[in-house]
Order: structure tokens, then sequence, then C-alpha cells
């Protein structure tokens, strides 16, 4: 089906974009700051691709037809995925919270940053694992042709209401380039700006061991 294998590609986007946070997430642990500029880039794509773009996509268009042909036992099994995508936005709202904070070097918010960066990898690489090890292959199963077409149109809609921006391929392969990944994930170099150490006013103290 054509929306499943659009769907499916949107995962392989969502998990480098994922490995991008990580990247972002490492090198702010190592330098005490955040790089504010890709920090916004990034969260801008997960906002707009993963949360406005892709899971917009599957709440109003993909799962209304998989729930009206599913079993009792299945919609609750979706149900319980769907519920996932409140989780992720709480954390990436988070990570907007203390992006200023943190790119000014402000220790508390780096570490808040992080916290949430972790665990919202988590909780979506999760997500996306459970989709493409259980709701895709259900939608395959149970869904029609015509349910397919309807599906793609609610698609079309989705992404003429973001308006003309570059392909989500495009925009990644940018970030790819920042954190020295190719598209695989795979680190090809240290980035161009490298790693600064942690200044040491920034470490924390270690416990004297008493003599």
């Amino acid at each position: 089906m054509k929306a499943i294998a659009a769907l499916k590609r949107e995962h392989r986007l969502v998990k480098q974009l994922l490995r991008c946070l990580g990247a972002l997430t490492v090198e702010a642990r190592v330098t005490g700051v955040l790089d504010r500029q890709a920090a916004r880039a990034l969260l801008r794509m997960f906002e707009r691709f993963v949360d406005w773009s892709h899971q917009d996509k599957e709440e109003l268009h993909l799962f209304p037809h998989m729930l009206a042909r599913a079993t009792s036992e299945e919609a609750e099994r979706l149900a319980r995925v769907f519920d996932e995508h409140a989780q992720e936005r709480r954390r990436l709202v988070a990570m907007y919270l203390h992006l200023d904070g943190a790119a000014s070097g402000k220790a508390a918010s780096v570490d808040r940053f992080i916290a949430n960066s972790l665990l919202y990898q988590r909780l979506q690489m999760k997500h996306v694992e459970a989709e493409d090890a259980f709701v895709l292959p259900l939608a395959e199963a149970i869904l029609t042709e015509s349910d397919d077409r309807q599906i793609l149109k609610g698609f079309r809609v989705i992404d003429e209401r973001l308006g003309a921006r570059p392909e989500p391929e495009a925009e990644l392969a940018v970030l790819c380039r920042r954190f020295g990944l190719t598209q695989e994930g795979v680190r090809i170099q240290v980035p161009a700006h490298g790693l600064r150490a942690r200044p040491a006013s920034r470490l924390r103290p270690r416990t004297r061991v008493p003599r």
C-alpha cells in the first residue's frame, strides 16, 4: 500500500533525526553549552515534520481507518501506541523551554535539556519500532485499496497545509553534515567546529577521600 510505504519512509527519516539529536546531546554534555542554531533547526524539524506532519497523518487518517476494522484487542494495542504521541510532545516542549538557557551555557538548563533529549530519544525510538513491528503490518493486513486511496488523500491535505518547504531529505542532509553523519547514521568525521572540553568551572568537583 502506498500510504504504508510513505510512513515507512518517514520512519527512516525519524530515526536519522534521532541520531542527529543524539549527536547534539553528546556535544552539549562534552562542551557544557548547546549549539543554539543547530538545536533550533533540529527541534523545528521534529516539530514540523514529526509532530505536525507525520504524527498528524497517523492520528487523523491512518488510525481512524484502522480502528474501524481492528478487533477489540487490536484496538486496545493501537490506543496504547497512539497515547505515546502525547508523551513525546511533552518532552519536545521541555527541550524548547530549556534551549535558550542551555545555549547560554547555564549548567542547570544544559542538564535539563540533556535529560529531556535522552527521554525523548528513548520514547520516540521505542514508538517507531512498535509501529514498524505492529501497527504498519496490521495496517497492511486489514486495510483495503479504498482505505489506501482515502488515507493518501488525507496525507496530501497535511502536506499542502504545511506549505512549500524543502523536502525532509534535503533538510535532513544539512543536519547530517553538521553532525558528521551519513544518511545511514554512520559518523564520517568530527564536525568541523570540533568539540571543546567542558570548562573546568562546570566540572563537578570530586569528593575528597579523608586521609
